[in-house]
């Protein structure tokens, strides 16, 4: 298990999900994929997992050709996220965001605490 060592480390992922700006461009996408299978596991905290669900909001149309997956795999083996993503789909709601809420309702969850 990698842990994130340092608040600048935070800072760089946060500041690579808000750069991505365009679902077609391969080089953003291979930044992105490339972030995503080295992030680091259990929870990163809840400007982060912002950070994801902002992306799913300003893309409510892509997958991204399937790094958006990677993604909610990745969330959803983190621990807090729950809230923030119903945040989330108050805010707006995606595809992605509520395909997530779906998918803790069939895992039996009915309950999110803030």
């Amino acid at each position: 298990m990698r842990v994130v060592r340092h608040k600048m480390e935070l800072e760089n992922i946060i500041k690579q999900l808000q750069d991505f700006s365009d679902a077609e461009d391969e080089l953003q996408l291979s930044i992105l994929d490339e972030l995503i299978q080295n992030m680091p596991s259990g929870s990163l905290g809840s400007i982060v997992y912002e950070a994801f669900f902002r992306l799913f909001e300003r893309f409510p149309e892509s997958d991204v050709f399937g790094v958006f997956w990677s993604v909610i795999h990745f969330i959803e083996a983190c621990e807090g996220f729950e809230p923030l993503l119903v945040e989330s789909v108050l805010r707006k709601p995606c595809e992605l965001n509520l395909t997530m809420i779906n998918r803790l309702l069939n895992g039996g969850v009915s309950k999110v605490n803030d």
